[in-house]
């Protein structure tokens, strides 16, 4: 017999406290940042304003320099949380909630929300006044952030999709290839020749009959850079290339489950060079 399964049991709600003390929390994500101190004295004043008006002691300011909010050991939010838990203060207090954690950081803010529960204290911040002190309501603040940024994914993915199918250039160009006139109504792709001559093995290779394996140890035998410069050739790579469409003239864009094929809107890389001429705007 397999062990017995324990019940699931809620962990115990501490009531609110009364908030007399307060700890604030500031975050700023960059290296830049961290050197130039952008932002951070915004976010300090603002949390010194919302204690005076509110009458709270504001006991400490934690902070973390040039750390991203995907990272879970930030030292800054750490303190800020065990003086939450230690009872030196009762309230957290930040400019925003993304200097807790950005939505797609969804574990890191549940966390949060369940600290801030279990222990009672109150969540404040400042540009958000609507959240309240409540876990109930920083919870749906989650939930609302996490809704946005799935909304915003969306939208941006039907718009790369409209983009490529009117033979726009989205995302990084294939190797073999570059871009030109970059965000501009001329972006169009440009045959990159070293690369090129490249690829041209690569498929005539495929076509002889040669595996992917023997192409790669081909490559890397005869000392040819790979795409990134650094490394091997990797059979996965090879049949990458050899499957890519882009090589013979068509642009592939797969966003998803969709995928989109747009003929003319690169210069074919198995033909010798000539001048090419992108018909398809956006």
């Amino acid at each position: 017999m397999g062990r017995p399964v324990k019940a699931w049991t809620p962990r115990e709600i501490v009531g609110p406290r009364f908030v007399v003390s307060a700890v604030g929390y500031v975050r700023v994500s960059t290296t830049d940042q961290a050197r130039d101190g952008y932002g951070l004295e915004a976010q300090r004043e603002a949390i010194r304003a919302e204690c005076e008006r509110r009458g709270w002691a504001l006991v400490a300011v934690h902070e973390d320099l040039g750390i991203s909010g995907t990272r879970e050991d930030r030292p800054g939010l750490a303190a800020a949380m065990a003086d939450i838990v230690a009872h030196r203060a009762d309230a957290l207090v930040t400019a925003h909630l993304s200097r807790i954690g950005r939505p797609r950081e969804a574990s890191t803010l549940h966390r949060f929300v369940e600290a801030i529960r279990a222990s009672g204290a109150t969540f404040v911040a400042t540009t958000q006044p609507w959240i309240g002190g409540d876990p109930l309501t920083l919870g749906i603040a989650v939930a609302m952030a996490q809704q946005e940024r799935h909304d915003i994914l969306a939208r941006t993915s039907a718009g790369r999709i409209t983009k490529a199918s009117a033979g726009g250039i989205v995302g990084r160009p294939p190797y073999g290839y570059r871009v030109v006139d970059a965000r501009t109504p001329r972006a169009r792709f440009e045959i990159v020749d070293a690369e090129a001559m490249i690829v041209r093995r690569i498929l005539a290779e495929r076509d002889e009959g040669l595996t992917c394996e023997v192409i790669a140890a081909g490559l890397n035998d005869d000392a040819v850079p790979s795409p990134s410069g650094r490394g091997r050739w990797v059979a996965s790579r090879i049949s990458e290339i050899a499957r890519n469409p882009a090589y013979r003239g068509t642009l592939r864009w797969r966003e998803g489950a969709r995928e989109v094929f747009v003929k003319g809107a690169i210069p074919p890389i198995t033909q010798m060079p000539q001048p090419f001429t992108n018909t398809i705007t956006e």
